[in-house]
């Protein structure tokens, strides 16, 4: 690992010389990079932040790998969820599927569960669905996260009922909840829901209402979506 440091120290000290890269950018990466590397400080968010470096302007990810992992070994949970976005997206090849999901899942559960990093939780929900078709745990999951206010979280749930055919009502509420929370997209779904934009039986419990509708949106205009202004 320390050679790996020195290694990335003299991959950084190029920025400045780099086209369309800045010589201040380059600068302020390595303090980071030596504040991380310094084993008197706790400098995680440094090494998570020169780790991104790495990643998104060098696509240096094996250095990004080394980087996040300093963070997540000293109780960084988004360092611990960087590195596993690294393996969920293949930036960072494992050995075989077997040993990718038991990484990315080691690595969104220290994320989650070790240090209550929540985007962490969402990502640990839906690698849980999507590639280990684990629909049950991932609910759970997502509950949780909605139950601790993270609105993506109450409109996963919402989602999931809404695609298992559970109950409707429910499902509104979750949409509803996760749009008072700052989703856009619970507040656009709930609108086009409330402006009966449906056609199957199933929605019926929905009634018609142009004044909740409306509401949902101006509540996503609010959050950024110019078709609901």
């Amino acid at each position: 690992m320390k050679n790996l440091l020195f290694a990335l120290l003299a991959t950084l000290n190029l920025f400045a010389s780099e086209p369309g890269l800045s010589p201040l950018l380059a600068v302020d990466t390595l303090e980071k990079l030596k504040k991380c590397k310094n084993p008197d400080l706790n400098a995680t968010k440094e090494c998570v932040q020169a780790g991104m470096v790495a990643a998104n302007l060098k696509q240096d990810y094996g250095a990004a790998e080394g980087l996040f992992s300093l963070a997540c070994a000293k109780g960084d949970g988004e360092g611990c969820f960087y590195l596993g976005e690294l393996y969920k997206n293949n930036l960072v090849k494992a050995a075989d599927k077997s040993e990718r999901e038991t990484k990315i899942s080691a690595y969104y559960k220290a994320s989650c569960v070790l240090y209550e990093y929540l985007p962490g939780c969402l990502a640990l929900a839906n690698f849980m669905q999507e590639e280990l078709g684990d629909e049950a745990q991932s609910f759970a999951i997502n509950n949780t996260l909605c139950n601790k206010k993270y609105a993506p979280g109450c409109y996963n749930v919402g989602w999931m009922i809404e695609r298992t055919g559970g109950d409707i009502g429910e499902m509104m509420e979750y949409y509803e909840r996760s749009c008072k929370l700052g989703y856009v997209g619970g507040c656009e779904r709930a609108a086009w829901l409330y402006e009966g934009n449906f056609n199957e039986n199933r929605y019926e419990q929905v009634k018609k209402d142009a004044k909740k509708a409306k509401q949902m949106r101006k509540k996503a205009c609010e959050l950024g979506d110019k078709q609901s202004c």
